[in-house]
């Protein structure tokens, strides 16, 4: 599947962090900076956001594997940005970097991978689950 998706192509987010960032709100720790599960979400936005465009109507893409390190603690208040950019393409599996930073320092980096998938297949997919069960 040839869709212009190739090697070198870069995303890119900001965000504030929040209190509904942290850890201590999303449940995966008890203080106030910004929680991991955040970051990798944010990891995985700006990835499927960079890529969503080149893809045909009725295609979108699914994260399939994600491995980050989150090495510094950033409180609210201060803007994190995420900087991704695409390393390999082998036919509809797309693989990322990461490097997640605040203002201050790097705070994360990850290898990510996302699937091209036809939407209304993968949901139907899905659904026949209910049958089986």
């Amino acid at each position: 599947m040839d869709l212009g998706i190739n090697k070198g192509i870069k995303g890119s987010i900001e965000m504030e962090v929040n209190k509904e960032h942290t850890a201590a709100e999303v449940g995966s720790g008890a203080v106030d900076v910004l929680a991991t599960p955040v970051m990798v979400t944010i990891i995985e936005k700006v990835s499927a956001d960079t890529v969503k465009e080149l893809l045909p109507e009725g295609y979108t893409t699914v994260g399939t594997e994600i491995n980050a390190k989150h090495i510094a603690p950033t409180p609210c208040g201060l803007k994190i940005r995420a900087d991704i950019q695409i390393v390999d393409v082998d036919d509809r599996e797309i693989t990322f970097v990461a490097d997640v930073f605040d203002e201050i320092q790097k705070i994360g980096t990850a290898v990510h991978k996302r699937y091209i998938v036809n939407s209304a297949e993968f949901i139907q997919k899905a659904q026949d689950k209910i049958l089986r069960k």
